[in-house]
This record gives structure tokens, C-alpha cells and sequence, in this order.
């Protein structure tokens, strides 16, 4: 029986595994912390990781090793690299989970480089804005989900965009040249080097925040617009050194081309990936566990049987009172609320003070939108501020 070893716990693979008729043994590991299904041992370290791993491995050799959690994506490649599995080396990875690192690796690339200055300090903030051209934007460098990214206009502004960023996160930061243009992101599959793009997202953000409130596949896009940033993704991933499995890259289509926001190896969290599936056809949550066992099958370049949206829920600012929900949800439609009488919704919106989502499969990316749209606008969300 195949066996997989699935870091970072991630339910949707632990259970898609398993249905696949495979033997699953995960490592999970949240907030620095280890439980084991299938594998025992009680200590908690990277190294006491490591250890169990190849101990188990020498009992039963593991076939594949699958991590789609942002922070068991390392650990995933070093455990491919040390039981001697075909993956994307711990080097390639790192870059993608190193802001700075990446930006250095691109720099000499004019195709790829984008302007960037590591920030130490509020200090060294104020410098950047005084001696290179504002605004710029500043994140964690192995940050996610918009979490701790300011948009730093003057010098007026740093104060509170050093608040900002101490606030929600530890550091360190890294500030870059803002990118103005819509924002994209691409969802690709890579086998041996080649780089398949099964579809371009359109990203909806709030302007102040930068939280993404939809996604749209496929992506309204010019052909001409569809093609560049498709050239510009596959070069990236192949500068970077991806070679096998899925990648979501965030891309600005800036008025002198595309430009490369940040990169990830693994598929597209806020449900991108079951867009992907109802506007294409193609599953990304199989194809990587196929890649990894050694029967992966690339999909046709960017295949579209229809299109299909998803619109988040805001609420105001304020302790949510009651919520109203709309009738005529259709049958293949999805409005999920996860917000909660007695929440507090924040005057800046996060990722995770999003309440809820609408989502829906339509004939066309106008028509998904815009149903999406009309379902998310419908609820009803009365607050106490």
C-alpha cells in the first residue's frame, strides 16, 4: 500500500489521502506544538521530528511527503530530501517563505526585480521613505494573509505603520516599491520542471487593509494581459527552482507589465481551490497527491468549462447584534456565515473578521460575480457601535 506523510495536518488532504485508498501517517505541528496519527513519539523539537520520521520510514518507507500548511512546507521539503524523495529542493521553498531572500535572488533579473529594503527599525522606515520614492509597502517577511502589511505613503505616515506592524507581528519586516494595477494570482501545476497554468484568479482587496474580499475564475482579462502574466509566473517559478507540485502567485498587472507580489508552494487557501474545480474541472488537491506518488497527469493550459465566484462578508464595524440571512439559495450555491451574534467586527478588516462567504458557479465570470454579489449584499449584519 502507498504510504504518505502528510505535514501540517491539513483535513482536507489527510482525508482526500485516505479516500484514495492510501495509508496517511501525519505530522501535525501548530503553534509550535506536535501531535502524531500513526506515529508515536512524545517530544516536541524539529530534530525529535526528524528522528521519528526516519525512524518510521525505516520500519515502513513513506512514498510520498505533502505539506499544504504554510509553515509545514519546509519541514516537508527537508523530510523529502532526507528519506530520498523527488520534490523541490528546501532551497527553492525557503525563498518562497523568505521575503527578503527572494527579492535578493530576483534582483539582478530586470524581468523579475522589484525594488525592496529590509526594515529594522522605525528608524530605518523613515530613511527609506526619505531617500527612495514613496509610497512603499511594508510586510512581515514570512508574513501571510495580509497580516501586518501597511501601505507607507510619506514620512507622515510611518509612525503609525510602525504600530501597525509591532502589533501584528513579531518581524522581522521588509518594505518594497508599490505596485499599483489589479491584482491577480495564478494557480499552477508543476511537473519536472514544467510549469502548467490551470488558472488566472481576479482578486478583489480592500484598499486600506489589502484583505482580499473576492476571487473571481477565470480572471476578466485580455488575452494579450492572460499571456504576459503567464510568461512571467512561469519564469519566476523556474528563477526560484519549483519543480513539482502546485504554487498560488500573487501578481500586480502594473502599467510596465506584470510584477510578482509573493509566491507560495501549495494551493490557494480562501477557497481557490474549489473555484478552480468548478471552473475548470481540475482538481488541484488530486493532482498534487498524484505528483507526489509518481502518476501526475498536467491538465491543459488554462481549461475553462465556466466560471465561479466568491464574495467574503464584511461586517461594519461593531459587536454584531443579529445577522439576516437571504432565501433562494440555489442548490449548487454556497453562503456560509461563520460570524456570531456577539463578535466584534474591527474598524480595519483582517482575514479572519471576514464572516462568512458567498460562493457560486455561473456561465461566465460576470454572471458569478455578480450573484455572488447579490447573495453577499443580502445579509444582513445590524451592529452595536
Amino acid at each position: 500500500m502507498i504510504r504518505v506523510l502528510v505535514v501540517g495536518g491539513t483535513l482536507a488532504l489527510i482525508d482526500r489521502v485516505s479516500e484514495r485508498g492510501f495509508h496517511v501517517a501525519v505530522v501535525c505541528r501548530t503553534s509550535g506544538e506536535r501531535t502524531t496519527h500513526d506515529l508515536d513519539g512524545p517530544s516536541t523539537t524539529r530534530d525529535a521530528v526528524v528522528e521519528l520520521v526516519l525512524e518510521a520510514h525505516q520500519r515502513r518507507p513513506f512514498d510520498a511527503v505533502l505539506s499544504l500548511t504554510e509553515s509545514g512546507l519546509i519541514l516537508a521539503a527537508e523530510l523529502s530530501e532526507l528519506i530520498g524523495i523527488e520534490a523541490t529542493s528546501v532551497d527553492a521553498v525557503s525563498l518562497l517563505r523568505d521575503k527578503v531572500a527572494m527579492r535578493e535572488k530576483l534582483s539582478s533579473d530586470d524581468r523579475l526585480a522589484v525594488r525592496s529594503w529590509p526594515v529594522p527599525s522605525e528608524d530605518a522606515l523613515a530613511a527609506i521613505l526619505t531617500s527612495e520614492q514613496a509610497p512603499v509597502i511594508v510586510k512581515p517577511v514570512q508574513g501571510t494573509a495580509s497580516v501586518g502589511v501597511a501601505l507607507v505613503r510619506d514620512l507622515v505616515d510611518v509612525a503609525d505603520a510602525w504600530n501597525l506592524m509591532c502589533a501584528e507581528s513579531d518581524g522581522p519586516w521588509i518594505a518594497e516599491e508599490f505596485l499599483s494595477g489589479p491584482e491577480y494570482s495564478v494557480e499552477v501545476f508543476s511537473h519536472d520542471g514544467e510549469h502548467r497554468i490551470v488558472a488566472i484568479t481576479e482578486k478583489h482587496t480592500d484598499p486600506d487593509s489589502f484583505v482580499e474580499l473576492a476571487h473571481i475564475v477565470p480572471a476578466r482579462l485580455a488575452e494579450h494581459d492572460a499571456q504576459a502574466i503567464s510568461e512571467q509566473v512561469r519564469l519566476f517559478l523556474s528563477q526560484i527552482g519549483i519543480r513539482t507540485g502546485p504554487s498560488h502567485t500573487e501578481v500586480k498587472l502594473t502599467g510596465s507589465g506584470p510584477r510578482v507580489i509573493e509566491s507560495h508552494n501549495r494551493i490557494g487557501g480562501d477557497k481557490i481551490r474549489e473555484l478552480v474545480r468548478r471552473a475548470t474541472g481540475v482538481d488541484l488537491l488530486d493532482l498534487t497527491i498524484d505528483a507526489a506518488i509518481g502518476a501526475v497527469s498536467l491538465p491543459a493550459e488554462r481549461p475553462m468549462q465556466g466560471a465561479a465566484a466568491i464574495r467574503f462578508l464584511t461586517p461594519p464595524p461593531g459587536r454584531i447584534a443579529t445577522i439576516s440571512t437571504p432565501d433562494g439559495i440555489q442548490e449548487d450555491e454556497e453562503l456560509i456565515i461563520t460570524g456570531r451574534p456577539g463578535d466584534e467586527s474591527p474598524m480595519k478588516l483582517t482575514s479572519s473578521a471576514r464572516a462568512g462567504y458567498a460562493l457560486v458557479s455561473a456561465g461566465s465570470a460576470d454572471a458569478a460575480i455578480a450573484r455572488a454579489e447579490q447573495i453577499a449584499n443580502a445579509v444582513d449584519f445590524q451592529v452595536v457601535r
